[in-house]
C-alpha cells in the first residue's frame, strides 16, 4: 500500500484512535504516497492529534498536492494551529476544516500566506 502512487484520500476519522505516536508512524508507512500530487485530501478528525502530530503533519502537506484537510473534533489547540497555518504557507491547501479543536488564539491569521485557501471552518 505504502507505493501505491494512486491514493487520493486517506480517512482516519472518528473515535480517538490515532494519537501523536500514531500519526508519526502512519506518516513514517504512508509518506511517500502523501508526498505525490495524488493525494488530495486527508480526513483525521476526531482522533488524539495534538500539536505534536500536527509538527510531524507539516513538512508532508506542503510538500505534497493535499488540497483538502479535516482535523475536526481533534485537540490541536492553539499551539497546533499556530504551527499548521505557519507550516502551510505557501502550499497547495484549498479547504482547511478545525471545529472544536480548542483553538483559542487565531492571532497568527494575520501575516499567513496560504494562497489557495478558499475555505477556512473554525467553528466550536
Amino acid at each position: 500500500l505504502a507505493k501505491n502512487k494512486n491514493i487520493t484520500s486517506i480517512c482516519a476519522a472518528g473515535r480517538r484512535y490515532i494519537t501523536d505516536k500514531m500519526l508519526a508512524n502512519m506518516f513514517g508507512i504512508f509518506g511517500s504516497v502523501i508526498w505525490t500530487s495524488s493525494m488530495i485530501k486527508l480526513t483525521f478528525g476526531g482522533n488524539s492529534i495534538g500539536s505534536e502530530g500536527i509538527r510531524i503533519m507539516t513538512p508532508f502537506l506542503r510538500a505534497s498536492g493535499v488540497r483538502r484537510l479535516w482535523m475536526s473534533g481533534s485537540p490541536i489547540g492553539s499551539e497546533g494551529f499556530r504551527l499548521l497555518i505557519n507550516g502551510l504557507e505557501g502550499g497547495n491547501l484549498a479547504y482547511l476544516r478545525l471545529g472544536d479543536c480548542g483553538i483559542e488564539d487565531v492571532s497568527c491569521l494575520d501575516d499567513c500566506d496560504i494562497p489557495n485557501l478558499t475555505q477556512l471552518t473554525l467553528e466550536s
